[in-house]
C-alpha cells in the first residue's frame, strides 16, 4: 500500500534527450568525449538524474517513517515491502539512477 502511495507522488516531466558521454566496458565515462555545449548539456542531465534519484530515496524514507508510525508494533510485517524498496534504492550505486555510476573527469 505504501509503495502505491509513493508512486503516485512522481511527476511525469521529461527533459529532451541529449547526447551522452562515451563509456568504456565498465560503464565509466571516457575522458572528455564531448566538447563545448554538448559536454555541459550531458553534465546537466547527469546531475538532474542524480538529483531525482536522491529525492526519490528521500520520499521513500519518509514513506517508511510514516508506515512505522502508522503500524506501530506490527511494522515488521506491514512495512516490509516499502522497507525492501528503500533498502534496494539506497544500496544501489548513485541511488539507482538511470544511467548508473560514472566519473566526469
Amino acid at each position: 500500500m505504501a509503495s502505491e502511495e509513493f508512486k503516485s507522488l512522481r511527476v511525469n516531466r521529461y527533459f529532451p534527450k541529449v547526447k551522452d558521454f562515451e563509456r568504456d566496458e565498465k560503464g565509466n565515462v571516457v575522458g572528455r568525449s564531448l566538447k563545448g555545449p554538448a559536454f555541459m548539456e550531458a553534465h546537466e542531465q547527469f546531475c538532474r538524474e542524480r538529483f531525482i534519484a536522491v529525492e526519490e530515496a528521500k520520499m521513500l524514507r519518509t514513506a517508511v517513517s510514516d508506515c512505522y508510525k502508522r503500524e506501530g508494533v506490527n511494522h515488521l510485517e506491514n512495512c516490509k515491502d516499502i522497507v525492501a524498496e528503500y533498502v534496494s534504492k539506497i544500496s544501489a550505486p548513485y541511488y539507482g539512477m538511470l544511467k548508473g555510476p560514472s566519473r566526469l573527469s
